[in-house]
């Protein structure tokens, strides 16, 4: 089965590998990120009703960046939200950096914690 994708910019993009969802970032997750995700789990959760995965690519210098602000962590929380249930594993990859990717691996588990995600 051939990637396929379903988004494309200048920072990111995002698609489906079997029962994987697939995003290779080149800057930090925004609000306005929040629509392609949806749109990405949505298709996912139609192909894999049993479960899917998430891989995040981040391939930014993390200490050059800031991180996920308010607005972009309550978009992000309404994605887990909505599709938690049926996400079986997330996985995020940000290569020399493991302050950075501690800091989002806690994001990322206060959130599914506070959805009453498994």
């Amino acid at each position: 089965m051939p990637l396929e994708v379903l988004h494309r910019e200048q920072h990111q993009v995002i698609g489906i590998y079997e029962g994987v969802c697939l995003a290779v970032r080149w800057a930090v997750f925004i609000e306005a990120d929040a629509l392609a995700y949806r749109r990405a789990f949505a298709k996912l959760q139609r192909r894999c009703p049993a479960g899917m995965a998430f891989l995040s690519v981040n391939r930014f210098i993390p200490a050059k960046t800031v991180g996920m602000d308010d607005a972009a962590q309550s978009a992000m929380f309404g994605v887990l939200s909505t599709y938690g249930a049926t996400i079986r594993i997330v996985a995020l990859l940000l290569p020399d950096s493991p302050f950075v990717a501690a800091s989002l691996r806690s994001t990322y588990s206060r959130m599914a914690s506070t959805a009453k995600i498994r």
